[in-house]
C-alpha cells in the first residue's frame, strides 16, 4: 500500500515532539511500526458500521509526521472480524508490506504478559518496557511492546475511524533515555520571612513568598550556564535560614554528537512546574509578630522541602534493563547553621512529592530516542536517607 496521510493524527499521538538527529534511512533505528484495530463511525448513528485492522509505520516514532505507510495486515488464521494480533508463531507470522519492506510479526501474547519479575516492586526499573512478542522489517529484528494508544483517522466530515494501537515495534537496537527524579524519605521545614504593612486576613500565601520558594529551583539553570564550581553552588533560599546546594554531573559537553544545550532547563522546568506548587499547596501561614512601631508585621510562612533529590539521565537499550549514566543532578536543602533541626523522617510526603514526576513505573511523558533532545520518559523514584547524611558524589 502507499503513503497514508493522516493529519488528525497528531492531535490524538504523541510518543515525543523533539528534533531528531539525521541519519542514514537504512539504518533508521527509530521507526516503528503500529498494529491497529479500527471502528468505523457515521455522524449521529448510535453502533458502529464496519471494522478493519492496519499496520502502519512511521519512520520517526519520536516525532510522527501525518505521513504513515501503511497496509492491511495477513492473518495465517483467516478469521473474520478484528484480527488477534497473538496468532502470529515464528512458522506463520503476521505479515504486510510497508514502504515496500517486508513486516513479519509474531509471538505476541494478550493481556497481563508482563514478567511479574520485572515489575518496579520487585526491584525493577522504572521506565522499564517489557518486550511482548518479535517481528522483522525487511530483515531487520524488532521488538514489540503493549501500549494502548489512540488514533483517528477522518474519512469525511460526517465519518471516521477510531483506531487503538495496542501493540509497537520498534528496532532491537533503538537506544532510549529516562529521567528518574528520585525524592529522598527526608524533607526539612523551611521558614520563610517576609515584612508585611497589611497581612493577609486569611492567612494565605502572598505572591512574592511563593516566588521565593520557586526561585530555589531555578537557581540550577544558573549553576549549569556559568559553570558555578560544587563548592560554591550554594543558594540561600531568600529571606529563610536555609540554603539550597547543587551538584551537577554533565557527560554529554558541547560539541558532542548528543549534546542537548536544554536538558537541564528541561530539568529545571520540571521542578519548577510540578514540584514547586506541591510544595507551596502544603505550605502554611504560621504567625505574625508586630514589628517597629507596629507599622510592619514580620509574617512567618513553612514550607516543607525534600532534603535531597537525586535526579537521573540515562540511556539504555530499548529491548535491556541495563540503563547508563549521561547527567547527574543532587540538590540538598539544609539549615545554614551546622546544627539542623529542621530535618525529620517524613516518608509519606517524599512519595506524595516523587508522585508529582510520575511513580512507581508509571511516568509523565513516553519512551524517546536516546538520539532525541530532551529528557525522555520521565519517572519519579523514592528512596532512603537519613538526616544528616552527607551524598556520595563523584570527585
Amino acid at each position: 500500500m502507499g503513503l497514508f496521510h493522516l493529519a488528525a493524527l497528531l492531535s490524538t499521538l504523541s510518543l515525543s515532539s523533539a528534533f531528531v538527529l539525521p541519519r542514514d534511512e537504512a539504518d533508521n533505528l527509530d521507526e516503528a511500526v503500529f498494529l491497529l484495530q479500527c471502528t468505523r463511525w457515521e455522524k449521529g448513528q448510535e453502533s458502529p458500521n464496519g471494522i478493519k485492522d492496519y499496520l502502519w509505520l512511521n519512520e520517526n516514532a519520536d516525532n510522527p509526521t501525518p505521513q504513515f505507510y501503511f497496509d492491511y495486515p495477513h492473518d495465517p488464521t483467516g478469521g473474520n472480524g478484528h484480527i488477534d494480533w497473538t496468532v502470529g508463531t515464528d512458522a506463520e507470522p503476521i505479515t504486510g508490506l510497508l514502504n515496500k519492506k517486508t513486516f513479519k510479526v509474531w509471538d505476541l501474547c494478550k493481556k497481563d504478559c508482563t514478567d511479574p519479575k520485572n515489575t518496579e516492586d520487585n526491584g525493577g526499573s522504572p521506565g522499564y518496557l517489557q518486550p511482548n512478542g518479535r517481528a522483522k522489517l525487511e530483515g531487520a529484528d524488532m521488538r514489540c511492546y503493549q501500549i494502548a494508544k489512540p488514533f483517528n483517522q477522518k474519512l469525511t466530515h460526517t465519518s471516521w475511524y477510531d483506531c487503538t494501537a495496542n501493540y509497537y515495534c520498534t528496532h532491537s537496537e533503538r537506544m532510549i533515555r529516562r529521567t528518574i527524579f528520585d525524592v529522598k524519605d527526608t524533607t526539612t521545614e523551611v521558614i520563610i520571612a517576609r515584612s508585611e504593612k497589611n497581612p493577609n486576613s486569611d492567612d494565605s500565601i502572598p505572591e512574592e513568598v511563593k516566588d521565593w520558594v520557586i526561585e530555589g529551583f531555578k537557581n540550577l539553570n544558573i549553576v549549569h550556564d556559568k559553570s558555578v564550581p560544587t563548592n560554591d553552588a550554594i543558594f540561600k533560599i531568600k529571606n529563610s535560614e536555609h540554603q539550597m546546594q547543587y551538584f551537577l554531573d554533565v557527560v554529554d559537553q558541547k560539541g558532542d554528537v548528543v549534546y542537548d544545550k536544554h536538558r537541564i532547563e528541561n530539568i529545571t522546568s520540571y521542578l519548577v512546574d510540578k514540584l514547586a506548587p506541591k510544595i507551596i499547596a502544603d505550605g502554611k501561614f504560621d504567625k505574625c509578630k508586630a514589628g517597629w512601631a507596629a507599622q510592619y508585621f514580620t509574617c512567618y510562612y513553612k514550607f516543607r522541602f525534600p532534603a535531597q533529590i537525586d535526579i537521573m539521565v540515562q540511556t539504555s537499550l530499548q529491548r535491556a534493563d541495563d540503563w547508563y549514566k549521561k547527567d547527574h543532578v543532587l540538590i540538598t536543602t539544609t539549615k545554614v547553621e551546622t546544627k539542623d533541626d529542621s530535618c525529620q523522617k517524613d516518608g509519606a510526603l517524599a512519595k506524595e512529592m516523587a508522585g508529582v514526576f510520575g511513580v512507581l513505573g508509571v511516568g509523565l511523558s513516553g519512551v524517546a530516542s536516546a538520539l532525541v533532545v530532551g529528557l525522555g520518559a520521565v519517572f519519579g523514584g523514592y528512596g532512603a536517607t537519613q538526616c544528616g547524611e552527607v551524598p556520595l558524589w563523584p570527585n
